[in-house]
């Protein structure tokens, strides 16, 4: 199920670049897309513990997620860019106590944003994004059946990314994150990192980057849950601008 939806995802950031790379050769837009492997780590609690309200500490165990995204940018004066991000953030872990635990938070992005410099020297965007987290937790009980809540939030944020390239080196170093958000559930999504323009030509630009992430969901439902989990590591990215 989980791979099917890679595929999914992969054909669908594949599609939309090379939809555009005819336009984007005439200079007009500008295509970029990203696959990004991180190494996270996850711990954090949760009220996922009936017949108790405390919320339970849960140790999450390391593994690779994945993000696949695609932008659009443009010339055109007072419209705003598009980007698109997919993430798959899925744990195993264990209770306290314990108790086997599975966490979804699985989400996708959409933002909004406006490039006021974007160079190889500087770049600066800035808008607005939507995450939509379509997920569930799950804990196996001792004596009945499994706890289960869906998460079904869609959290609007902040946008922030700037960047300083190194001159004559092809480095630069960057920060980017979604803040803020506006909502009783809330969301950091943070990472900085290091990258390398490998690729340079007039059709094509190849960069690759390290660096590392930190993203923190406080989930807030009233009653049904309440949840704080923070997930970090370091990540290595591939982008390919047309």
């Amino acid at each position: 199920m989980m791979l099917h939806k890679y595929v999914r995802h992969a054909a669908f950031v594949s599609m939309s670049s090379l939809a555009f790379v005819s336009v984007a050769q005439a200079d007009i837009f500008t295509i970029e897309a990203e696959a990004q492997y991180w190494h996270a780590n996850g711990k954090g609690a949760d009220s996922l513990n009936f017949p108790d309200v405390e919320l339970a500490e849960t140790e999450w165990d390391r593994d690779g997620q994945l993000r696949l995204s695609a932008s659009l940018q443009h010339f055109i004066p007072l419209v705003p860019n598009i980007r698109f991000e997919t993430q798959t953030l899925d744990f195993h872990g264990f209770t306290e106590g314990g108790l086997p635990q599975r966490i979804d938070l699985g989400h996708e992005t959409y933002t909004l944003f406006y490039a006021p410099l974007d160079n190889e020297l500087t770049r600066l965007h800035f808008g607005l994004s939507l995450k939509r987290v379509r997920g569930y937790i799950e804990r196996n009980s001792e004596s009945g059946p499994s706890l289960r809540e869906a998460i079904d939030a869609d959290i609007p944020m902040a946008y922030l990314r700037a960047e300083t390239g190194l001159p004559f080196t092809g480095l630069s170093v960057y920060g980017q994150g979604h803040f803020f958000a506006f909502d009783d559930n809330k969301v950091q999504d943070v990472e900085a990192g290091i990258r390398y323009h490998f690729i340079d030509t007039m059709m094509l630009d190849g960069y690759v980057s390290a660096g590392y992430r930190m993203v923190n969901f406080e989930i807030d439902e009233g009653e049904r849950l309440q949840a704080d989990y923070d997930f970090r590591g370091p990540f290595v990215s591939v982008n390919l601008r047309f």
